[in-house]
């Protein structure tokens, strides 16, 4: 039996600057994505979102932008926001994004991230996560939160030194996925950086070595 294609994801684009619009057009043109409609801001957006019933809107927050309008969005469709830095990011994810990426992220990220929240997830770049949900630390009999299989994953290839590039490759995903898991790990572990997770995973018998 033929398989079925896939539809590509129905993307509105919004932002104020009609050059920076163009660049992402250029950029997702020639991707499994459609881009269904563009908007200046939100006076414009629930029309265009009525119009051309996206599957996502990609927001280009802009230089200088605090993404403040953001709140006008709602949840339907989910958004992913393009921010300069983690304090706008950190607006923009309190906002109700359910993407927060660079600007400078690459066009692999973007869609990544489009893909992500169209699914039901969550996609932060770890500065903004990290800002968002303060990490604290665990009294050492406490036992840390469950991690999911995938998390499970990731902490043994950190047990192994791996980067995150190298994590992605081995479980197929892209170095972008692979670091939010990390982000994740160290979250629900408690601790800031990738060797005290190690310690403490190996403390709570999570791994070996």
């Amino acid at each position: 039996m033929r398989a079925q294609a896939v539809p590509p994801l129905r993307v509105l684009l919004v932002g104020r600057d009609p050059l920076a619009r163009a660049g992402l057009v250029a950029r997702l043109g020639e991707e499994a994505v459609s881009i269904v409609g563009e908007a200046a801001g939100p006076a414009s957006l629930p029309g265009a979102v009525a119009r051309c019933a996206p599957d996502v809107v990609l927001w280009d927050v802009g230089a200088g932008g605090d993404g403040a309008e953001l709140t006008s969005v709602g949840e339907s469709p989910p958004v992913v926001a393009l921010v300069e830095d983690d304090i706008v990011g950190r607006g923009v994810g309190q906002g109700g994004a359910r993407g927060v990426v660079y600007r400078d992220a690459d066009t692999v990220a973007v869609l990544a991230a489009l893909r992500a929240v169209t699914s039901g997830l969550a996609v932060l770049e770890p500065d903004v996560l990290a800002a968002l949900v303060p990490r604290r630390t665990a009294p050492d009999g406490e036992a840390a939160e469950e991690l999911t299989a995938r998390e499970r994953e990731v902490l043994e290839l950190l047990v192994e030194g791996m980067s995150n590039r190298a994590i992605g490759a081995r479980l197929a995903i892209s170095e972008h996925t692979a670091k939010f898991h990390v982000v994740s790990v160290l979250g629900k572990l408690g601790v800031a950086r990738r060797s005290e997770a190690v310690a403490r995973a190996l403390k709570l018998g999570l791994v070996t070595l």
